[in-house]
């Protein structure tokens, strides 16, 4: 029962989040930071990217993730050499809809067992912020590479960032946080 119990909430976590509104501390209208046609927009680069990976870098790239929030996008990728490394930071930056680009691209493979433990760590991350009423989670992305998270997004509110990180920090083998946030309060 748990074990199912467990495949639920990642079958959750695996959709897409829903745009929310929020309400701005000083003001008194309802505004939405992050709208459901940047959200589009981040999806078609993300997918974008993710397709140039699987049809122009085979068996080059072992790991390549993608987050883009306000087309600008954080990409996390493990290669296996440094030709491929040049070639796809080349390919990420022709793409013109890119406003900025953050990385960390490393040249070593690491051990799938890793890369595993990151995949869940990362689930548990996207459970919390889900669940945290002071983080509005639609407006974050992050990836998780050998024990660092990886964040990018715009900070709605101030003391958003620091409860993004507190919670960041709770969950057991997370070795440090990158932040690619924007303030936008």
């Amino acid at each position: 029962m748990k074990k199912l119990f467990l495949l639920f909430i990642l079958m959750l976590l695996s959709c897409k989040r829903f745009v929310t509104t929020t309400t701005g501390v000083a003001e008194k209208s309802t505004r939405t930071i992050r709208t459901a046609d940047q959200i589009r927009i981040d999806y078609d680069l993300e997918k974008r990217l993710k397709n140039i990976v699987r049809d122009e870098f085979v068996g080059e790239i072992e790991y390549c993730g993608f987050n883009a929030v306000s087309s600008s996008v954080l990409a996390v990728c493990i290669v296996k050499n440094e030709y491929a490394k040049n070639r796809l930071l080349e390919k990420m930056h022709s793409i013109l809809e890119i406003k900025k680009i953050h990385y960390e691209v490393i040249v070593d493979p690491l051990l799938k067992k890793q890369r595993f433990l990151d995949y869940f760590k990362k689930k548990l991350i996207d459970m919390k912020f889900m669940f945290k009423s002071s983080i509005k989670s639609i407006n974050y992305e992050f990836t998780v590479l050998n024990g660092t998270v990886y964040l990018i997004g715009i900070v709605a509110q101030k003391g958003e960032m620091e409860n993004a990180a507190k919670t960041i920090a709770t969950i057991k083998g997370v070795k440090s946080v990158v932040s690619y946030t924007v303030n936008n309060y």
